[in-house]
């Protein structure tokens, strides 16, 4: 699987909607989706890519940005998504998200723009997006086959039927070098006479400069009047299903040492008398994390990916086995929906670093927080745990793949 690149992205929420139904009072980028606002879904999907650096949401001038964030528990806790006002046009809100990017100096080099009125997105489609600009392409956008006769309309009666197989239908999201997309927004800005572009791969076209297609998808239908939601929560029920799979570790401690020993849990460093015995770092939360994962996939175990046998992984640091484990996930067009670890030992005290365990294996595994349980037991001083000699871990995984 080809590595994929970081990258922003920009999500346009700040229409009016006039095609969706005004007299409903709310924008359909609002509108409730299977119990959700339509904004949230590709939300979620575009979180769902640690290689994603930063989510910029774009809202209405007349609300208030950081109540959309409240609407969704899981989003809230997620830094990565950040609520800024959008302009009355959409090339204007792509601007004020360009702004905002230019501003950071921790922006990257790659932007993707997608409209929230697309609120089924496949994972599949914006790794596609990602995996041609990492080839060096400088705009990028996913498109479908026409399969109906288009008609164009004239003035005078004459055969106005198009040829299907040179039309397309361009989806988002598009992907761009976001110093080229800056660019010609500033160009087109400039032109105030010059029609405004449908979209912004359309600056690239009116520039004469190559756009990348790549193929789309058929769930990515834009919710444009209020039949489409009937289509939209049918999708939804569809094209899911949920695995749920279990991961266990355990590492005994060595002998006690003169000085405190680095003792790993969760992705987070603390001190011990006695360090553990471990060919890698001995992480034993992150270790039955990447194992429920690997059960979630029916994909072996950690052992069958980073082999003891192998000098590769001696003393490795297993935050680098979760970020794969996530990927496996993501390479399966799926997503992780929680992950749970209960830690079982004497010493350390886990209560202290619960959320920085949390914050870290959420990091790892590039999804919020608010996914993430971690907690710890004793065994009431029984057996070997009991005795301090050693650490263990019991995890569960959920995750949502293609049906």
């Amino acid at each position: 699987m080809q590595d994929l690149p970081q990258f922003d992205a920009l999500l346009l929420a700040a229409g009016r909607g006039q095609r969706f139904g005004p007299h409903l009072g709310t924008a359909k980028q609002f509108v409730p989706l299977a119990g959700q606002p339509v904004w949230v879904w590709p939300a979620r999907s575009l979180l769902d890519f640690a290689q994603l650096r930063r989510l910029v949401l774009i809202l209405p001038q007349d609300s208030q940005p950081e109540l959309a964030k409240q609407i969704a528990a899981d989003l809230a806790e997620d830094p990565r998504l950040i609520c800024i006002t959008g302009g009355a046009e959409r090339p204007d809100s792509v601007q004020a998200g360009l702004d905002y990017l230019a501003a950071d100096p921790q922006a990257g080099e790659f932007v993707l723009v997608h409209d929230a009125a697309r609120p089924l997105l496949p994972g599949r489609v914006t790794g596609a997006v990602l995996a041609a600009l990492a080839g060096g392409a400088e705009a990028v956008v996913p498109c479908l086959p026409v399969t109906d006769t288009i008609r164009q309309l004239a003035a005078a009666p004459q055969d106005s039927t198009l040829d299907r197989d040179r039309l397309r239908a361009v989806q988002t999201p598009q992907g761009f070098v976001r110093a080229h997309l800056a660019e010609l927004h500033k160009k087109a800005a400039s032109q105030p006479d010059t029609p405004p572009a449908s979209d912004d791969a359309q600056l690239f076209d009116r520039a004469g400069r190559a756009v990348q297609l790549v193929e789309g998808a058929a769930e990515l239908r834009k919710l444009t009047s209020p039949q489409d939601l009937a289509v939209l929560e049918l999708l939804l029920e569809r094209k899911k299903e949920m695995r749920v799979a279990s991961g266990f570790d355990v590492h005994r401690f060595g002998e006690p040492t003169e000085k405190p020993a680095k003792v790993m849990i969760c992705g987070i460093e603390t001190r011990h008398d006695r360090p553990l015995i471990a060919h890698s770092d001995g992480d034993v939360g992150l270790h039955a994390l990447c194992d429920a994962l690997f059960g979630c996939l029916a994909d072996g175990d950690i052992g069958s990916h980073f082999p003891p046998s192998d000098a590769k992984w001696k003393q490795a640091d297993s935050g680098q086995f979760l970020t794969y484990a996530a990927q496996r996930v993501q390479a399966a067009g799926g997503r992780i929906l929680n992950l749970d670890v209960t830690l079982l030992c004497e010493q350390p005290k886990i209560g202290p670093l619960r959320e920085k365990m949390r914050a870290r294996i959420a990091e790892l595994a590039g999804i919020s927080p608010a996914r993430i349980s971690v907690k710890a037991t004793t065994t009431e001083q029984l057996g070997f745990l009991g005795r301090g000699e050693g650490i263990a871990a019991m995890a569960q995984a959920a995750i949502e793949v293609p049906a």
